[in-house]
């Protein structure tokens, strides 16, 4: 606290946004957030001695933290503001190549365009699974796997095949990593697939 080192801040402080939104407070989450972009902002407008190593430091911290405010804001109900914090996220990741952190913008933007957008829904989630498999984030590619069947199913003719093989290989993703918080949303759309095929017993 009180020192200059605004790049380790920034990182410790969306770690912390991070924690706050894992642990269901929204509110905390947003401040933790929002003192992250502040520490990066601070540390990209002072001289460095690699300058480079502080924009990439800086612009990771920048991009994780806007895509926590968009989720936690998301989660609050504010989904306007949530898909423009997320969509900044995205964009910054993107100049810099920084996939990880793309990854995770897709999916989270996969489950905003999900109800009001399927069709931009399964682009971006089609997008952030190609670039999670490229890396190997597979718990990211269990998320997706359930965006993209969710999306399927919303207004699309394709629920029963694409939906459901998605649905089923996020399933598979999540019992083979012990994701059992994530396996119930699958099985729910499974379920959900299953009885408006009238296979009720199956649902």
């Amino acid at each position: 606290s009180g020192s200059t080192a605004h790049l380790e801040a920034a990182h410790l402080y969306q770690e912390l946004g991070l924690a706050a939104f894992r642990s269901g407070d929204n509110a905390k989450a947003i401040e933790w957030a929002e003192r992250a972009v502040q520490s990066a902002e601070r540390a990209l407008a002072e001289p460095g001695a690699d300058p480079a190593h502080v924009r990439i430091t800086a612009t990771t911290a920048i991009a994780q933290a806007t895509n926590t405010i968009g989720v936690a804001l998301a989660r609050s109900g504010h989904l306007d503001a949530a898909r423009e914090r997320i969509e900044r996220s995205l964009e910054a990741a993107q100049d810099l190549g920084l996939l990880d952190v793309a990854c995770r913008a897709y999916a989270n933007l996969g489950v905003l365009y999900s109800s009001v957008e399927p069709k931009r829904a399964i682009d971006v989630s089609l997008t952030g699974l190609e670039i999670a498999s490229k890396i190997g984030a597979a718990s990211l590619q269990s998320y997706i796997y359930a965006n993209l069947a969710t999306a399927y199913c919303a207004l699309t003719e394709r629920c029963d095949a694409e939906g459901l093989e998605a649905a089923k290989a996020a399933a598979a993703l999540d019992r083979e990593l012990g994701q059992l918080d994530h396996l119930a949303v699958p099985l729910v759309v499974i379920a959900q697939i299953h009885k408006c095929r009238g296979e009720l017993t199956q649902a």
